[in-house]
């Protein structure tokens, strides 16, 4: 099905050849501020200020920023100076006025951070290799995926969001391989450290909760959102295991030593709470980027898509999330699967070279 509609989607700009022509709209509308902002548990709140202008006006697409506009925020009814940071659970009113482009108002609930327990995750190798091959020495990789689970507790009222997000880590760089050619012309090891690089691969999201936007239209089509964002609407009230994985991930490593301490290595998964604002500027970005909706409206065949706001002039987003952050350890993992194969690997090539 996804062949059939890149098939498609590549034809009809072929059938609709002639059905466009250039022109230059006559709008009459009024330039309006627009608020950006996403506010962040525990972090100073950094609010974008800008007025909205005509796709054709040139100058405004690199040069909108309000910069005259008095900003106000206030947490709990009260306000605040610019340094506050915000709580779990505080109700966020930000407001700007312009002498020029007037007056917007937005206001959202920061959420509070999910209640979790620790993060889950095994392990599977799919291969290792090891060859000797000057001047890098012994040399080798294994390549793994690893499979994730979070149990999650959906509220009563079913009305909580999420967004699933991740950062790799590592202790360590590639470095020289620290071999030189000799006069003779053989390579001569220099005692250099070992290099290793650690590539992380991708994440997936076969769990269905992170499609559950989807119509079975647009799933039949292979249209899927590629950011991690889900709901507990399908939970209320329960529990779910929710179920990710990284793929293809790679450990590779040059002038092996027996003994090698493998550096550290791995995820920060952090799992944010998010509020419906963000939830749905998210849903709106897809249909509209990557949607179908967004296909058909490009094709002519669908009404534009309008742009999601919660702010009171219909321009811009004020969001706010929470988080916590789990850690996935690739170390000992690699210690067993994979520095006793080299060591292994290395000792034969050692009696091999006597």
């Amino acid at each position: 099905m996804a062949i059939l509609r890149k098939i498609c989607l590549f034809l009809l700009p072929f059938l609709l050849t002639g059905c466009f022509t250039d022109f230059d709209p006559k709008i009459k509308t009024k330039p309006v501020l627009c608020l950006n902002s996403l506010i962040t548990s525990g972090k100073p709140i950094e609010v974008n200020v800008t007025h909205t202008w005509i796709y054709t006006d040139e100058y405004s697409t690199k040069y909108h920023e309000v910069k005259d506009a008095e900003i106000k925020i206030y947490a709990n009814g009260d306000r605040v100076d610019a340094d506050y940071l915000p709580k779990e659970g505080d109700h966020i009113r930000i407001e700007a006025e312009s002498p020029v482009y007037g007056r917007a108002e937005a206001e959202v609930d920061v959420p509070y951070a999910p209640t979790t327990e620790d993060i889950g995750y095994t392990f599977a190798v799919k291969n290792r290799k090891a060859s000797v091959t000057p001047p890098w020495g012994l040399k080798g990789s294994i390549k793994f995926d690893i499979d994730a689970t979070l149990d999650m507790q959906g509220s009563p009222e079913g009305n909580l969001y999420y967004r699933l997000g991740y950062d790799s880590f590592s202790y360590f760089d590639s470095v020289d391989s620290g071999y030189y050619e000799s006069d003779d012309g053989r390579y001569e090891d220099t005692d250099s450290p070992t290099s290793q690089r650690f590539d992380d691969g991708y994440l997936r999201t076969p769990d269905p909760i992170f499609n559950e936007s989807v119509s079975e239209f647009e799933e039949i089509l292979g249209y899927f959102p590629s950011a991690a964002f889900f709901s507990d609407h399908s939970f209320v009230g329960g529990c779910r295991t929710i179920h990710f994985q990284f793929d293809e991930c790679e450990y590779l490593t040059e002038n092996w030593k027996p003994g090698t301490d493998l550096m550290d290595c791995g995820y920060f998964i952090t799992l944010f709470s998010i509020s419906k604002s963000y939830f749905d500027w998210a849903m709106y970005y897809w249909q509209n980027y990557d949607g179908i909706l967004g296909d058909f409206s490009d094709m002519g065949f669908a009404e534009p898509i309008w742009g999601y706001s919660n702010v009171s002039t219909g321009a811009g987003v004020v969001a706010a999330q929470s988080s916590v952050t789990f850690r996935i350890d690739i170390k000992e993992f690699l210690n067993e699967n994979f520095g006793k194969y080299m060591d292994e690997h290395y000792e034969i090539d050692s009696r091999d070279s006597r």
